[in-house]
């Protein structure tokens, strides 16, 4: 899911895949969120790595705030971690 501004210039998604600098694991998903520099959406450079930070997971108030557009997931799953 991602988040654009008023200018669609991309501020941050949300994802929920295996992202291995937050679990340790190539395999495990995990629900988290990238913030991107707003260069990502408007330069030549766009789309590269170092234009957004690393994953972070979820905190509990965006997890209860976004909650509604994460169908498939299981919740039980990511409060336990």
């Amino acid at each position: 899911m991602r988040f654009y501004d008023k200018n669609h210039v991309l501020k941050f998604e949300i994802g929920y895949h295996p992202e291995e600098s937050i679990t340790g694991s190539k395999t495990k998903p995990v629900l988290h969120y990238h913030v991107y520099d707003p260069r990502f959406s408007i330069t030549k450079e766009g789309n590269r790595f170092e234009l957004r930070s690393q994953g972070v997971k979820l905190t509990k108030a965006m997890r209860k705030h976004f909650r509604k557009y994460f169908k498939g997931i299981n919740m039980k799953e990511i409060y336990r971690l």
